[in-house]
């Protein structure tokens, strides 16, 4: 049965007692730390320009952070989009 399936896993993964960031501490193959996020991309990545921007406050959904941090979050988010967005073409 996967994670999705699993009642009792699933509620343990949103909660951060078995979310596996939470867990190491951070997420696998970082390449940057922002003010509140980490961004991650593996060495093969499926497109080019393909990144993952991880909140460093565990939450499940954006609306689940507190103001404050989902805005600065966003700002992370604009500032991954402006240095990716020359080398994709935009």
């Amino acid at each position: 049965m996967s994670t999705w399936n699993d009642h009792e896993r699933w509620t343990a993964m949103c909660s951060g007692t078995a979310c596996p960031i939470c867990c190491r501490k951070e997420p696998l193959d970082v390449i940057a730390t922002l003010e509140t996020s980490w961004v991650t991309m593996q060495e093969f990545a499926p497109v080019p320009g393909y990144v993952c921007l991880v909140s460093r406050t565990h939450a499940v959904e954006l609306h689940e952070l507190a103001e404050q941090v989902a805005v600065a979050f966003m700002r992370d988010a604009q500032k991954c989009l402006r240095l990716l967005a020359p080398q994709r073409g935009l």
